[in-house]
C-alpha cells in the first residue's frame, strides 16, 4: 500500500516516528523531505504522489492549518478525489487543534494524548486490523457550524462567493477552462 503523509514542517518528529512505523509494517511511503529532490516541480510531484497513493494522512495540527503548503496539498487532494477516485483518506489530530470543517466526512483519529498507542492504532487500521477495542478511537468530525453554512448561503446568493483554481490544479481535475472571452466582468455568464 502506498501511503502519501501531508504534514507541516514544524510537526517533522511526529511525522517521522510515524513514517518509520508504517516503513516497518512494510508501507510505501511519500514524504516531501523523503521523495523530492532538488529540480523537482513540487505540485507536479505532489499531484504524482497523490494519485499514486492508496491512502493519505493529513497531520492535523496549528502548524499544518496555518501551512501554506498543507493546504495546496489538502486542496489538490480533494479535487483529484473529486475527479478521479475514492482514496482512503484519514485525518490524525495530533496536538489541541479542533478538526476543521472540511474535514468533517471523515473519520479521524487524534493521537494528541498518546503519540505512540496513536501510531499503532494507524498502522493497524492501515493494515486492516479491527481496532475497535483499541484505547485510541477513530472519532467523526463536528459537521460545519449552522452560523458558516448561514454566512456561505448568503455570501452565495449575494454574489460575494468565488470559487478559484489554479490552472494546474484544474486541469489536473478535468474541470473546464472558461476563457476571460466568455466571462463578465462580475465572473459570471452574461
Amino acid at each position: 500500500m502506498r501511503i502519501f503523509v501531508s504534514y507541516s514542517h514544524l510537526d517533522t518528529a511526529v511525522a517521522d516516528k510515524l513514517s518509520a512505523a508504517l516503513k516497518a509494517a512494510g508501507f510505501e511511503l511519500w514524504k516531501w523531505n523523503e521523495t523530492l529532490r532538488p529540480g523537482d516541480n513540487i505540485a507536479k510531484k505532489t499531484l504524482e504522489g497523490i494519485e499514486r497513493a492508496d491512502a493519505f494522512l493529513l497531520l492535523v495540527s496549528a502548524n499544518s492549518l496555518a501551512s501554506k503548503a498543507v493546504l495546496n496539498e489538502f486542496s489538490t487532494l480533494a479535487l483529484s478525489e473529486i475527479s478521479k477516485r475514492d482514496l482512503q483518506i484519514i485525518p490524525i489530530v495530533i496536538d489541541s487543534t479542533s478538526i476543521p470543517g472540511y474535514l468533517s466526512q471523515y473519520l479521524y483519529i487524534d493521537i494528541s494524548q498518546d503519540i505512540e498507542a496513536g501510531i499503532s492504532h494507524v498502522v493497524a487500521s492501515l493494515k486492516g486490523l479491527d481496532v475497535r477495542d483499541s484505547a485510541v478511537a477513530a472519532v467523526p468530525a463536528p459537521g460545519p457550524s449552522t452560523t458558516h453554512l448561514a454566512q456561505l448561503t448568503k455570501a452565495l446568493q449575494t454574489g460575494r462567493l468565488t470559487l478559484i483554481c489554479g490552472a494546474g490544479i484544474s486541469a489536473a481535475a478535468d474541470i473546464p477552462y472558461v476563457g476571460r472571452s466568455s466571462i463578465g466582468a462580475t465572473g459570471f455568464d452574461d
